[in-house]
């Protein structure tokens, strides 16, 4: 869903959806120093919400949002994981250069690697959690 919203993004993206993009990437990007993943994950979704929007799509945004709440728990506990706000910051980049360039095959193809990712992390954050309560204590 993620890859299919960018794809329509970047053939559909008004001006003022293309500068609001820009400027939750920037606001995702403030955070980097704090390290904050509580905060990331708020502004984060505001970024993939204009990219839904984006699409001009009103059930493709509709079932989006419903799978993103879904797997919400989740998606905030990865962010836990080492160098994952980094690496994320890192590909939104390249989502919103698709987005500007029109790059529909890209869009896609960058927005279902960076969901993907995610999965692919898993283990690597299971890995991590007992540090993670560890630096709690």
């Amino acid at each position: 869903l993620e890859g299919m919203c960018g794809r329509l993004a970047a053939r559909r993206i008004s001006s003022a959806q293309l500068a609001a993009l820009v400027d939750a990437q920037q606001l995702c990007e403030e955070v980097r120093a704090s390290g904050d993943p509580d905060l990331y994950y708020e502004r984060n979704d505001v970024f993939h919400g204009i990219i839904y929007a984006a699409s001009h799509n009103a059930f493709l945004v509709e079932q989006a949002w419903v799978l993103r709440r879904r797997l919400r728990p989740y998606r905030r506990l990865q962010l836990r994981a080492r160098d994952r706000i980094n690496n994320s910051l890192s590909e939104h980049e390249s989502i919103v250069l698709a987005i500007q360039a029109g790059d529909a095959d890209k869009a896609n193809e960058l927005l279902r690697e960076h969901v993907i990712i995610q999965g692919k992390r898993f283990g690597d954050l299971i890995a991590t959690l007992p540090l993670l309560h560890a630096d709690a204590d």
